[in-house]
């Protein structure tokens, strides 16, 4: 038998030029941010106080339920956030504050905690899963409450439409700098705070 040389079939070349590649590109509107509220464990106030918390992310403001009387309360409070990405401003932060509610007298201002989102979302971004779905952004930790002037409190909505604020204003012995003085230990606060992914916008070219 003859020995046949093996057949390579060459496509054609086209003489017209080939299309531009289809270019997409994808814009993230925002990311859910779950922030998880756990408990608290030895707040400055002892049994004499009834916590609760009040997270603020820009213009938002979320107040959970307060405990009676106790330094270590459980609020077990989950809120999702509306976070812009990426952000623009990389010294966004979330801000929790410890309140203790009052019956008769303006509630008190305990302390707060604070999370830089530009810290927590970095760490995800580099692990490449801010925007694949749900991820650990800070798994539950115990936070230590910081002291602030009380004077922090006239620019929440929450105090300013509960009246929280209005007797403090009169109360002369009323120190904007007391929790600094008083406590070298404010207690701390179990937080944690996951990203849930986020919806792409596409923008096509052709």
């Amino acid at each position: 038998d003859d020995e046949t040389s093996p057949v390579v079939e060459l496509e054609r070349c086209s003489t017209r030029p080939a299309p531009p590649p289809r270019l997409v590109t994808r814009t993230p509107a925002s990311i859910k941010v779950a922030v998880g509220l756990h408990r608290a464990r030895g707040l400055f106030g002892g049994r004499s106080i009834n916590p609760y918390c009040v997270l603020k992310y820009k213009d938002k403001e979320i107040k959970t339920h307060h405990v009676d009387r106790t330094p270590d309360p459980e609020w077990n409070h989950t809120q999702l956030l509306d976070v812009d990405y990426p952000l623009s401003d990389k010294t966004e932060l979330i801000v929790v504050y410890l309140f203790s509610a009052n019956t008769l007298f303006a509630d008190s201002l305990l302390g707060k905690v604070e999370l830089l989102l530009w810290n927590l979302l970095e760490i995800s971004e580099e692990e490449g899963s801010a925007l694949a779905g749900p991820s650990c952004l800070l798994k539950r930790s115990f936070l230590a409450v910081t002291p602030c002037d009380t004077n922090e409190q006239d620019f929440l909505q929450h105090t300013r439409l509960s009246g929280t604020r209005s007797v403090q204003r009169f109360n002369l012995f009323h120190d904007n700098r007391s929790l600094y003085k008083n406590a070298g230990y404010l207690g701390a606060v179990e937080i944690s705070v996951f990203s849930m992914g986020s919806a792409l916008n596409d923008d096509t070219l052709i």
